[in-house]
């Protein structure tokens, strides 16, 4: 959980929060692949689900982005239960 563990550490119980697939979001750089910085992203969506299988937050928006043609999630909000 290391890349939302700072996301949802500061987000109170019963909060939500919008993120998104921005350099202040996402760590790195420098990379020449065009969608680098949305297969971050895709990292931290993971470990995100991963908190919803245990209860701990509950995903209410996830949004696609249609410029690749992939389909990464581009957007998220979440509430945090625990």
């Amino acid at each position: 959980m290391s890349t939302i563990t700072p996301i949802y550490e500061k987000t109170p119980v019963g909060s939500t929060m919008l993120i998104s697939a921005t350099p202040e979001v996402i760590a790195g750089g420098g990379e020449s692949a065009p969608h680098a910085h949305l297969e971050r992203f895709a990292a931290l969506v993971a470990d995100l689900e991963a908190l919803e299988q245990q209860g701990k937050v509950k995903i209410i928006l996830r949004h696609r982005e249609n410029q690749t043609g992939q389909q990464f999630v581009d957007l998220l909000r979440f509430q945090r239960l625990a």
